[in-house]
């Protein structure tokens, strides 16, 4: 859209601008979770001309795909919780400001899984085998002092 106003009084065109559609956000990640997947991502290289008013989350099933999972405010993030564990989700993030809606960045893939549970498990085994050792050397040390 190009905006300008004339001066009567000067008799010349004294403002001009052209306001576009914003470019992709940039640096769409994605963090995963336990039947969840955190999305991040920064604002476009180019407002357009004009401020961003929104995002707007694409999601699909297949590469390629996608359909509006929700449109937010001026936020650099969302967490997505209407997922299921070992499904792959493809995301897609556009913004908007007065003119429209941008083009949206590149399809990134996510794929949520449960949580393992490593960190106390894994104390657990060490600690179990810990004290296995030290039953086993309790034991031979009380059969060489027989």
């Amino acid at each position: 859209m190009h905006i300008s106003y004339y001066d009567d009084t000067n008799h010349e065109l004294k403002y001009a601008t052209d306001i576009t559609v914003p470019s992709q956000p940039l640096n769409v990640n994605a963090t995963l979770g336990d039947k969840q997947v955190v999305l991040t991502w920064d604002a476009p290289a180019s407002n357009g001309g004009s401020p961003i008013t929104n995002y707007t989350i694409y999601r699909s099933n297949v590469s390629g795909g996608g359909s509006v999972l929700i449109t937010l405010g001026s936020v650099f993030t969302y967490t997505d919780t209407a997922v299921v564990n070992d499904q792959t989700y493809y995301y897609k993030v556009s913004a908007s400001n007065s003119m429209g809606e941008g083009p949206p960045s590149g399809a990134i893939a996510a794929t949520p899984v449960k949580d393992k549970g490593g960190g106390i498990a894994g104390f657990e085994l060490l600690a179990f085998m810990g004290a296995a050792a030290a039953a086993l050397i309790l034991a031979r040390h009380r059969n060489i002092k027989r």
